[in-house]
């Protein structure tokens, strides 16, 4: 008896015909992957007065990595990382002994990795797995043993479908500080009076 799920996949057109005529390794699946970076930095000094001084910076950082398949059943990839940071310092000059220093930054990263349904829909239900796409679009991970074997794969096992389908990782971070100091050489020549606030909100969420 045939597996009612099996015959549904291998009669599906989403399940690919040889590309030559052989009886074994006769489909080829082509992958790419890319990593894309773009990075930039901004920085200005401004001089207020001849006691005030002003300084600012921002840079940003933008990744994306993509995979693809030509076999849609393997399904595609995303990595997705956005860095932004930015501080803004004043110093004042109370005298040529007293000098007080400001300073606030912000540092921000944004990640976010899984896998593309690549507009398939519920490929699990619509072969008759019952629940396959309760966590949403795609096809859950399918092994099958007993193949043609090959020098890297001697068992012949084959995988199709993908359990990373959606969003597997998504991680936020922010971290605010300010910090202020003080700095009298006659009083204490090495070590300035310090005073800095951290604040550090987060946000992390792994899908199984």
């Amino acid at each position: 008896m045939i597996n009612p799920v099996a015959q549904a996949l291998f009669t599906s057109p989403l399940y690919p015909v040889p590309t030559n005529s052989a009886l074994e390794r006769n489909f080829l699946n082509t992958t790419h992957s890319a990593l894309n970076a773009d990075q930039g930095d901004l920085k200005v000094d401004y001089n207020v007065s001849a006691k005030d001084r002003l300084s600012g910076r921002y840079s940003q950082g933008v990744q994306d990595n993509p995979g693809t398949n030509s076999f849609k059943l393997f399904f595609d990839t995303f990595g997705v990382a956005r860095l932004r940071n930015g501080v803004l310092n004043w110093t004042h000059t109370f005298s040529p002994t007293v000098l007080n220093e400001a300073r606030v930054g912000v540092n921000y990263v944004f990640v976010n990795n899984g896998g593309v349904d690549n507009g398939l829909g519920n490929v699990g239900q619509d072969l008759g797995i019952l629940n396959a796409n309760d966590h949403g679009p795609g096809l859950l991970a399918l092994n099958i043993s007993g193949g043609a074997g090959s020098p890297g794969n001697p068992d012949g096992h084959m995988g199709l479908g993908s359990a990373n389908v959606g969003t597997q990782q998504l991680f936020v971070d922010t971290v605010i500080q300010y910090g202020r100091w003080t700095h009298n050489p006659a009083r204490s020549p090495r070590h300035p009076h310090r005073f800095s606030v951290l604040a550090r909100p987060r946000e992390l969420l792994l899908r199984r």
